[in-house]
């Protein structure tokens, strides 16, 4: 993921060789927060998300849950009698309804991240974590910022790898979240970027009469702070030159 798949590499290389063509000046940067974003940005979101999503239950935000479970189970299965068992009438049926609002009105992935969020928070080592990933996520602004001094934009890939089947991530998340290493350091560091389709028809060709791959490759562009303007501008302008 982090080494660009042919195609994609080839994209890129062509983007900059228009660019430089133009007379603009081309360097090679190293891209703060490559390889450690990920880990910064889900151990931060997750407990953010944990917290703000917590109002969701079913009473005053979110979905009323229904009398029977997601998956078809009544709540009266042996399973539910056996774990309130212990619990007052009053308490058992307030989180019981609490827990069918969130199992039926979240999606897999946001349970996921709520309960990486909720782990979190809760281990008594979590402001040290939390602390630490704090701390990655201000060195890497301050490196995009000590990097701007030297460049005006960056342009790189929107991912590494070419797109997947629907559900061929399902039992791994963890490799579905590193198709998101290019673009997460931006967002962690609060800059405008943005990704646009681009790859020149000798590009996307293997050779005369081999047919064009039904997908286009991505490329990022990256400005500093404020430059949102210039940063939009600047893919419009790439993707409108010819060739």
């Amino acid at each position: 993921t982090y080494h660009p798949a042919p195609i994609i590499r080839a994209a890129l290389d062509r983007a900059v060789e228009r660019l430089a063509g133009e007379g603009l000046i081309i360097r090679d940067e190293e891209l703060p927060g490559l390889s450690e974003g990920i880990g910064v940005y889900h151990a931060l979101s997750s407990v953010e998300a944990a917290s703000n999503l917590a109002r969701f239950d079913g009473m005053r935000y979110g979905r009323r849950p229904s009398p029977t479970r997601a998956d078809g189970i009544d709540r009266a299965d042996g399973a539910d009698q056996a774990g309130a068992a212990d619990r007052s009438g009053e308490d058992a049926s307030f989180l019981e309804s609490v827990s069918l609002a969130r199992s039926q009105g979240f999606g897999a992935e946001v349970r996921r991240r709520i309960l990486l969020g909720t782990w979190l928070s809760s281990r008594s080592d979590s402001a040290g974590r939390l602390d630490g990933a704090r701390r990655l996520r201000a060195r890497i602004s301050a490196d995009f910022e000590a990097l701007f001094e030297r460049v005006d934009l960056l342009v790189t890939p929107s991912t590494g790898a070419r797109p997947f089947r629907l559900g061929a991530h399902t039992g791994d998340p963890v490799s579905l979240y590193e198709h998101d290493a290019w673009t997460i350091p931006a967002s962690l560091a609060g800059l405008p970027a943005v990704s646009i389709p681009f790859a020149p028809a000798d590009v996307l060709s293997d050779g005369p009469g081999t047919e064009p791959p039904d997908w286009i490759p991505g490329i990022q562009i990256i400005g500093p702070r404020h430059s949102d303007r210039f940063v939009a501008e600047f893919a419009a302008s790439l993707q409108d030159r010819p060739g």
